[in-house]
């Protein structure tokens, strides 16, 4: 606990100076900064750095002798539920604050508001120091983010595998194909039958209604090892492009796919999704994005997704989006580009990481069920359970380091809170591209996590269109 005499700053009582900081934990940093960022401009001055993933995203805000810092970035979970995996002696309190009442700086708080905030405190406070040793990390090696503990055991890895280095580089993306992997990626297919949004389903047996769920096992990890034919694992290059008098259709484009992963660039018109279909694949954002003298104000969407879209649209697919859309929708279309890197299993670096944390989790797993039936002590089951907790973080992670943007945009804020963005040219992003895979550390090729979800979305896709039926889904 630290007692200043009035009128005494942090730094000048822990002697701080130009090369020595003060990390200051905040949890959701992007959300309580906005409250203090004024008050620490107006005391400090307008010199600070940022590291901001998007406007208003911050992971770290430094400014004289303090760096705050983004813990929910570092967790990837609510702090409550972060005690909770982490079984730390503090947990945070829940249901003593209304959120709905007004509170100003200068009113009186009760004892039971003291508590929560107090306790607020003490278990970001616990959570920090078990994650630290956990890992057996300090306050100068602890990374920034979850991510960043994957990285270092998956560089542990790449400089252990003779050859890594150049096989890695043979991957490289140049700045078109780095694009159009952008273009490309998108996240998990989340929507369920459009039909039933908003409403109860109840079993009913006597109309022989019922209600079933399964879940996939670790479903981007199980996507990168189990899919030993799904990846880019050489260099993208032009396989075709149109001319008056050459053009391919979507069946010669999914043949070659059979041994090439495909980045195709197509005009797609007048596009209506087929009857019967629930779970509408076309996002309305990517259509907008490229779109062509189309007349938006038709197009029908349903959270989101295209129902129907009049005009043109110009988009970048690989060859399971394409196998999806074609699936659901009736469209006209000419294919424009098409992009080709021979077909493979991701890197042998990879697989050793995720084969360990995979392991790890299951060995866990079966452990905790073992102490249980045993009827082990409490406190001998909550250590399991927190290095489960841990150890699926980490499993998790391995797809998010693949799926971070070999080029990371950079975001800047005035003093005035107002958010510039940096234009990345094509001379920009050629420059940034050679820094990145002329580093040691780099070792994550960019487009093993546009085929990563691309490949969870089209299994998820087919046991709901050829399993379960999309009118019971």
């Amino acid at each position: 606990m630290l007692y200043l005499k009035d009128g005494e700053e942090i730094s000048e009582f822990l002697q701080l100076d130009d090369k020595t900081f003060l990390p200051i934990y905040v949890h959701n940093l992007s959300f309580d900064i906005q409250y203090i960022k004024d008050f620490l401009l107006s005391r400090y001055g307008g010199e600070y750095d940022i590291l901001a993933v998007a406007p208003h995203k911050f992971i770290t805000f430094k400014i004289n002798a303090f760096e705050f810092r983004c813990s929910y970035k570092l967790s990837n979970r609510t702090l409550a539920k972060w005690a909770a995996d982490l079984g730390v002696e503090h947990q945070k309190q829940v249901g003593e604050i209304d959120y709905n009442e007004k509170h100003y700086q200068d009113d009186e708080l009760s004892q039971e508001q003291h508590h929560y905030l107090r306790y607020d405190v003490l278990t970001l406070k616990d959570c920090v120091n078990e994650q630290m040793r956990a890992f057996g990390d300090n306050l100068q090696s602890i990374p920034l983010t979850s991510t960043g503990y994957v990285r270092r055991e998956v560089h542990k890895n790449f400089r252990k595998e003779k050859g890594s280095v150049e096989r890695f580089r043979k991957t490289r993306l140049s700045a078109t194909h780095y694009v159009l992997c952008r273009r490309e990626f998108s996240g998990g297919l989340t929507h369920g039958n459009r039909h039933y949004a908003g409403e109860i389903v109840k079993a009913n047996p006597e109309k022989n209604i019922s209600i079933r769920h399964r879940d996939f096992t670790s479903h981007y990890p199980t996507q990168q090892r189990a899919r030993l034919w799904g990846f880019p694992k050489t260099r993208f290059s032009l396989w075709f492009q149109k001319r008056k008098d050459h053009s391919i259709t979507i069946k010669d484009c999914l043949k070659y796919a059979r041994e090439h992963c495909l980045l195709i660039e197509i005009a797609i018109h007048n596009m209506r999704l087929k009857p019967g279909v629930t779970m509408p694949y076309g996002q309305v954002s990517k259509f907008i994005e490229g779109r062509v003298l189309t007349d938006w104000k038709r197009m029908i969407e349903d959270n989101g997704r295209i129902l129907y879209m009049p005009g043109t649209s110009v988009v970048v697919v690989n060859e399971l989006d394409l196998t999806i859309l074609l699936d659901q929708y009736t469209f006209d279309y000419e294919i424009l580009r098409v992009h080709a890197a021979v077909r493979g299993s991701i890197p042998d670096y990879l697989k050793v990481t995720i084969d360990y944390y995979f392991g790890e989790k299951t060995r866990l797993k079966n452990l905790k069920e073992k102490l249980k039936k045993e009827k082990a002590p409490r406190k001998d089951i909550q250590a399991v359970e927190r290095d489960l907790s841990i150890v699926k973080a980490l499993l998790n992670s391995i797809y998010g380091c693949t799926a971070t943007q070999s080029v990371r945009t950079s975001y800047f804020m005035d003093t005035n809170g107002n958010w510039t963005v940096e234009e990345l040219t094509t001379e920009t992003l050629k420059t940034k591209l050679d820094e990145f895979y002329g580093k040691y550390t780099s070792c994550m090729p960019y487009q093993l996590g546009c085929w990563t979800t691309a490949l969870a979305r089209y299994q998820l896709w087919y046991v709901v269109s050829h399993v379960i039926g999309y009118e019971n889904f």
